[in-house]
């Protein structure tokens, strides 16, 4: 009895996890061509919260140099999706003006060269995240793919986001390692994403069509 009890579980257990492997593939596959026919909104941080704070402290001269050092942090990371990512047309927006993308409200977005983008260039429908920061533990199926989880454990990369801000899942490949955020890191990091955005796109069509087809045999031997 107790052998056919844990045959069972063991079953109920893999179905379980094939179900939501099989969510997560329909996700990804979905979100690529999101992408495909979309843009990628890059955030870029200010700093501002710890230049302030280092000025209300008198290191007005580590001030002046954190200050420097974001900008050409910012610098680094639109020029590397400028050489390396053609995947689908890039925007950039400053993390002070979050609140105003996450309403969809694209005033503030911004070309390669931080100009304002015009607001015809940006239908504004499609759209996903990017920005450089520590990856996210894994999602749960219960948040609905709206809350944020922990990133205790993450590392540096540059990640893809969704509309709420929270970081996309695997198959979809979310992020490009960076190790010393230095120029070459932030380009074969920017490089790394889009590749396997290419790859990806070709693996789910591929995939997908072998899925319709096994079903379209399937329904002719009923």
């Amino acid at each position: 009895m107790k052998s056919l009890f844990f045959a069972l579980l063991t079953f109920l257990v893999f179905a379980s996890s094939c179900k939501s492997y099989y969510a997560r593939q329909e996700r990804a596959w979905s979100n690529i061509e999101t992408m495909k026919n979309g843009a990628l909104l890059v955030r870029l941080q200010t700093g501002e919260k710890k230049v302030s704070a280092m000025k209300k402290a008198g290191l007005n001269e580590k001030a002046k140099e954190a200050k420097a050092y974001q900008k050409n942090q910012n610098e680094l990371i639109t020029q590397a999706f400028v050489k390396h990512f053609d995947y689908c047309p890039v925007y950039f927006f400053y993390a002070d003006k979050s609140e105003e993308i996450k309403n969809n409200n694209f005033g503030s977005l911004m070309n390669a060269d931080l100009t304002k983008a015009s607001n015809s260039d940006f239908s504004g429908s499609n759209w996903f995240l990017a920005e450089y920061g520590l990856t996210q533990d894994p999602l749960s199926e219960a948040n609905d793919q709206k809350s944020v989880p922990g990133a205790s454990k993450g590392v540096k990369s540059i990640v893809i986001k969704n509309q709420n801000f929270v970081q996309l899942e695997r198959p979809f490949p979310y992020s490009g390692r960076v190790f010393n955020a230095g120029a070459n890191d932030f380009n074969k990091a920017v490089r790394s994403i889009d590749n396997s955005l290419k790859e990806f796109e070709i693996q789910a069509q591929m995939k997908r069509q072998k899925r319709a087809l096994k079903k379209k045999r399937k329904s002719l031997n009923d």
